[in-house]
């Protein structure tokens, strides 16, 4: 039911990630807590909330976003979140 949980990888599985969470959540919120970088990392600290279309329920997140850099390229794109929480919401 949430296709982006779990590990995938490649330019498509962000593609991907991009397109299932618009097509299956609404957003509520979205803050942007802190932004943490070195020469090849970026974090992104933040909350969130989501509606699960399917369902109508709320989720509520802290995220943490890690973009792997290398020239002017992003390598890595990981989001963690309370899966947890977010597979809950999905249920019906």
């Amino acid at each position: 039911m949430l296709p982006w949980i779990g590990r995938k990888t490649g330019r498509q599985a962000v593609a991907d990630f991009i397109r299932d969470i618009r097509a299956l959540t609404e957003p509520v919120t979205f803050e942007v807590e802190d932004i943490l970088t070195s020469e090849s990392r970026t974090a992104i600290i933040g909350a969130l909330q989501n509606r699960i279309k399917a369902t109508g329920k709320i989720t509520a997140t802290q995220f943490a976003i890690i973009l792997t850099i290398s020239g002017d390229v992003v390598t890595r794109f990981q989001m963690l979140e309370d899966s947890f929480d977010v597979s809950k919401a999905a249920r019906s």
